[in-house]
């Protein structure tokens, strides 16, 4: 998936202007760090911002946010560590630790 197809998804289950925009920040700062760690720049930018596709369709319940994003994600065969790492920015709704710097670098 490129950036504007990526986009194009937040926008439809994302209409506040200020959350797509917390998350285009999100992709800057992700694709910065990956820069500097040597990482996949556009694999962490896309990471970063998608990492908040679902916050309304939850109502940012924390129980259920970042959860619902792999329902969103998975069909359309986005990079399973990808997944991962949204899905552990929010440690509270799967109660599994975070184990790779990429997870971490998106919390």
């Amino acid at each position: 998936m490129n950036r504007t197809e990526a986009l194009n998804l937040l926008k439809k289950y994302v209409k506040s202007d200020r959350m797509i925009a917390h998350c285009i920040s999100s992709e800057a700062v992700m694709r910065t760090v990956a820069i500097h760690l040597h990482q996949d720049d556009e694999k962490w930018a896309l990471a970063g911002l998608l990492h908040d596709i679902d916050v309304e369709v939850t109502n940012g319940n924390p129980k259920t946010h970042a959860l619902e994003a792999e329902n969103i994600l998975k069909p359309l065969a986005i990079d399973s560590e990808i997944i991962d790492a949204i899905k552990m920015h929010n440690e509270q709704a799967t109660g599994l630790p975070r184990t790779t710097v990429f997870q971490h670098a998106l919390a």
